[in-house]
């Protein structure tokens, strides 16, 4: 996986993220996690291949479907500067990356494949949940 994410391919880099953010099969690293979540988060695109639209579509291998692992990026780092964990709490960081998640989810859910049998969601709850705890923990942040 390590040499996908260095290549630059979105899907490494997301996990790469959740290994760091979890301790899985690596040592639990945050700021590391952090720089993964960044290089996966920065790679939304607008083509039917990023957008995991099947039907005709084709790109370049390691992209498919790379703005869902970037949503899913910018959800997870959300969490970790919500948290503070390892890193300074920056709920305004937070706050703006997940308004961008739900906007660009509107409403729905981003399906996370493939580790787990049947792949999993983060579901539009979860991120209304998390967009509110932004909203709150930004508006009660003493300067």
């Amino acid at each position: 996986m390590k040499p996908a994410a260095e290549r630059g391919e979105p899907w490494a880099q997301l996990r790469m993220g959740v290994a760091y953010e979890l301790g899985s099969g690596v040592k639990k690293d945050i700021p590391a996690a952090i720089r993964w979540y960044q290089l996966a988060a920065s790679q939304e695109a607008d083509d039917d291949w990023a957008n995991g639209k099947l039907a005709g579509a084709t790109g370049k291998p390691g992209y498919f479907n790379q703005t869902s692992d970037a949503l899913i990026a910018k959800f997870q780092l959300a969490g970790i500067y919500l948290r503070g964990e390892d890193t300074k709490a920056n709920p305004e960081k937070a706050l703006e990356l997940i308004q961008h998640v739900s906007d660009k989810t509107r409403g729905n859910s981003l399906f996370y494949c493939c580790e787990s049998s049947g792949g999993k969601y983060i579901t539009s709850t979860q991120i209304a949940q998390r967009l509110n705890q932004a909203r709150e923990a930004s508006a009660n942040r003493v300067p």
